[in-house]
């Protein structure tokens, strides 16, 4: 489901990407994006329906335990107002304003750009519906979550693909273009060196917060922890811990770095790369997700999108490669 629903964005990309040469492509970009608000809309019918008992929960196929009562109404909230906000995108004021409120550097009338608030919203939207519902799962429903590397080797492709095909590749910039617009220029020495202290700069940090956290709220901290081995239990080694670093690496930065950050800025591109990672719920996991998205962004800005890929996949691959090398050593 995953694959196809990427696969959908990217195809949305697409076209939005024809729109920006000729207008006519417009008109289907924003069919889609009604389409979209109405199926939410109908969504969120459905929901409100259900927390105010006027449909029976047994009447959904595979209702799940939080489907019903206040939750029922929380999630029509979440989807309703997500359905009013894609329509009201297609008003050329309010994406306007919008764009000002958010300091975004871009022209708001570009068909990519309404494109990429519409996907915006629909992130954040489901990123709600996450931070809500996860505190009140058991942990053991996040195994039915677990990656394999194939999985994580498919979504950092996915990622990637979204990003060239959102800047425009063979639509309106050849490779080249392509790269340099991405980021994805030469690495010099003294950027690698760069790269280097940053991976132990934010692998101390990040070892002192999983320590404070740790000390002042065990019960977060464990769950959380619970959560991460269920989802990547199946993980470990050099060569799990090398897809890890290299599939997140060059898929989360080409897309939130490499194309996001330079329409969005740097704190627009960090909150969608920190909420993007909501399986940390609210604790101080997203704290460093963000502060991690914050360093590489202005490691994108000063150098270039290829150090960023570098400082992410190093830092991600020690995360799982520092523990297994300790158990081997036995220590």
């Amino acid at each position: 489901m995953e694959i196809v629903l990427f696969l959908i964005i990217i195809a949305l990309l697409f076209v939005a990407n024809l729109a920006e040469r000729d207008r006519i492509w417009l008109w289907l970009v924003a069919l889609f994006i009604v389409g979209s608000a109405a199926l939410a809309g109908l969504a969120g019918l459905v929901f409100a329906l259900l927390g105010a008992g006027l449909l029976p929960v047994e009447a959904l196929a595979d209702a799940g335990p939080l489907v019903g009562g206040p939750w029922a109404t929380l999630f029509a909230l979440i989807l309703m107002a997500g359905a009013v906000l894609m329509i009201l995108l297609l008003v050329p004021a309010v994406r306007r304003l919008l764009v000002r409120l958010l300091r975004f550097r871009v022209d708001a009338d570009r068909p990519i750009i309404v494109t990429a608030l519409f996907l915006s919203v629909g992130l954040l939207g489901l990123t709600a519906t996450s931070l809500i519902t996860s505190p009140s799962l058991p942990v053991e429903t996040f195994e039915q979550l677990s990656v394999t590397q194939r999985d994580l080797w498919v979504q950092g492709l996915l990622f990637a693909a979204a990003g060239f095909v959102g800047v425009g590749f063979l639509v309106r910039r050849g490779w080249q273009e392509t790269l340099e617009r991405l980021g994805l220029t030469r690495i010099t020495p003294r950027m690698a060196l760069w790269a280097l202290g940053l991976v132990i700069v934010l692998l101390l940090f990040s070892t002192g917060i999983d320590m404070a956290w740790a000390r002042l709220d065990p019960t977060s901290y464990e769950r959380t922890s619970s959560i991460t081995e269920a989802m990547l239990g199946n993980l470990s080694g050099p060569l799990a811990a090398l897809t890890i670093g290299l599939s997140a690496g060059i898929g989360e930065e080409i897309l939130f770095r490499g194309a996001i950050q330079p329409r969005f800025g740097l704190i627009g591109a960090t909150l969608l790369f920190t909420i993007g990672h909501t399986q940390y719920e609210v604790t101080p996991a997203l704290l460093i997700v963000f502060l991690i998205g914050l360093v590489l962004g202005i490691v994108r800005k000063r150098f270039n999108t290829s150090t960023a890929i570098l400082i992410h996949a190093l830092y991600n691959a020690s995360l799982l490669l520092i523990p297994w090398l300790l158990e081997l050593l036995g220590l």
